[in-house]
């Protein structure tokens, strides 16, 4: 029989992905045939085929949901009843109309659901049901990926499914369900079936791809991922321990003292303080070249979208993170002490403009230095759609300077003498990262060695944090704030054990 055909599985509003699938697995060639849709805001995920040439595939996240929230659509995970995939050669499912678009419509046989997330299993777990280490249900995924059918008889199998974690959450699980044949259908046995146990390993993270391996046992692969390629030299896609370690004064004290006590040292990052334009500046102050300063303007316009702030549950949060000022904008922040010198006042406002988080994407504020110049703060995640720019301003009685670039990285203006302009300018391509950690891990080197101290000293690191917690307090209570004698944010820094614990590791001194 001429094989004439290819199978193409179908979504409406989603790209398929197969997994599993070998050259050597179809000898079609030629036309493509659609062989089911699934519900619409729906992706197709977890394709496998077992020896008798049976599909199995899942719906996921339908309606566009990573999570099950009351009555909303469920995930599926089914397979196609009385088709031989291998051979199959038949007609072409057309795509439903509008109001059949909330199933699994197939060209031949019968999509038989095994399971749908929240359904309640034999252990008493729900299907997708993550848990934390203290077995507290933390949501229920909708996010069903990567199947792996094991056969244990002609009647007896177990389907594996990973469920990767919903928005925002990152932690997820794997589903075993226990499936029997009966007439020729698979169908499952929902009192033997379980979620997998993880607490062990501290929950999967992002649990996707597998395969089954030689001894035929299934294997879990984690991502993470990027939901854009322009994200990939943004500096905070990565989890560090970095950053904010502080956000607050009393975090300052506490973990310095607690660190003398341990005997351990502590080292503030703030590598801009390195770029070369910035150092020229700070040369021409100290040499009195500028003379005395009159205003000081910073001004950040960067861009972190919805799925930057998704892809960890700490993200987005004031227990874990802040807003644009502490993550982003803090750098900038410590650039306004450097040039301006003590700050005696501040006030400003935050709003959330550009993404769904609870703090601040964009802030503005207005200072009073202790020298009796003034200055201008603005910091924006909520640009779009790329970063633009991290650039700060001096006015000075001698001139201007004016500092520019995707972060702070191009002496474009400096009045005393323009021709340092060039070379004092730094291509960064776009990486806000910049040069300046290589500098900063030489200053601990040296400083380990003795041969000279890190410069950045607890005064130092608490004076920048005093002043970024004073921008907080301005805004909570509407009103200017004296920085000296400022006391702690009430949002930021909050105790959040819940999400706190997704991240806490068992440590012993054994």
């Amino acid at each position: 029989m001429k094989k004439d055909k290819i199978l193409l599985v179908a979504l409406i509003a989603a790209v398929i992905s197969i997994t599993g699938f070998t050259s050597e697995t179809f000898a079609h060639k030629g036309e493509m045939i659609r062989i089911a849709t699934v519900p619409a805001g729906s992706e197709v995920a977890g394709l496998a085929v077992n020896n008798v040439g049976e599909l199995f595939f899942n719906a996921q996240h339908p309606g566009g949901k990573g999570e099950v929230v009351g009555d909303g659509p469920a995930a599926l995970i089914g397979y196609i009843d009385g088709m031989d995939i291998r051979t199959y050669s038949g007609k072409n499912v057309p795509i439903p109309a509008e109001a059949a678009r909330s199933e699994v419509h197939v060209a031949s046989g019968e999509y038989v659901i095994l399971g749908k997330s929240g359904q309640k299993l034999g252990d008493g777990t729900k299907l997708g049901a993550v848990y934390d280490s203290k077995g507290k249900l933390m949501y229920i995924s909708n996010d069903v990926d990567y199947n792996a059918f094991i056969p244990l008889s002609s009647k007896e199998a177990i389907l594996y499914t990973a469920f990767e974690g919903a928005t925002r959450k990152g932690v997820s699980g794997i589903s075993r369900l226990r499936l029997q044949r009966d007439k020729g259908s698979w169908s499952t046995n929902l009192d033997k079936s379980s979620m997998l146990d993880l607490r062990s390993i501290g929950g999967g993270w992002i649990l996707c791809y597998g395969e089954i391996s030689p001894w035929g046992t299934p294997v879990f692969a984690e991502e993470y991922y990027f939901y854009n390629t322009m994200l990939w030299n943004h500096p905070d896609l990565y989890d560090a321990d970095e950053k904010p370690t502080f956000m607050k004064p009393s975090q300052v004290r506490e973990v310095y003292a607690k660190a003398a006590e341990a005997g351990v040292q502590v080292f503030a990052v703030f590598q801009n303080r390195h770029n070369l334009a910035v150092k020229r500046v700070l040369q021409g102050l100290e040499a009195g070249e500028l003379g005395l300063g009159r205003s000081v303007a910073v001004r950040v316009r960067w861009c972190r979208p919805q799925s930057y702030y998704d892809l960890a549950p700490w993200r987005g949060t004031f227990s874990m993170d802040g807003g644009c000022l502490t993550n982003q904008g803090i750098h900038h922040i410590d650039l306004l002490r450097q040039f301006g010198g003590p700050v005696s006042r501040v006030c400003g406002v935050h709003k959330t403009l550009g993404a769904d988080i609870e703090v601040e994407d964009t802030a503005s504020a207005s200072l009073m230095f202790a020298s009796g110049a003034i200055g201008t703060l603005e910091v924006t995640t909520a640009a779009r759609p790329i970063d633009y720019e991290a650039s700060l301003s001096l006015v000075c009685e001698n001139g201007l300077a004016q500092i520019g670039g995707i972060a702070v990285n191009e002496l474009q203006i400096y009045t005393p003498d323009q021709s340092a302009c060039a070379p004092n300018s730094e291509d960064f391509s776009g990486n806000v990262y910049g040069h300046g950690h290589v500098k900063i891990y030489e200053e601990i080197v040296e400083h380990f060695n003795d041969i000279k101290k890190f410069p950045v000293t607890f005064k130092d690191t608490l004076a920048t944090i005093q002043l970024l917690n004073s921008f907080y307090l301005a805004d909570e209570n509407q009103c200017w704030v004296d920085v000296a004698t400022a006391g702690d944010s009430a949002r930021l820094g909050q105790l959040d054990n819940e999400l706190a614990d997704l991240y806490r590791t068992n440590y012993s001194s054994n």
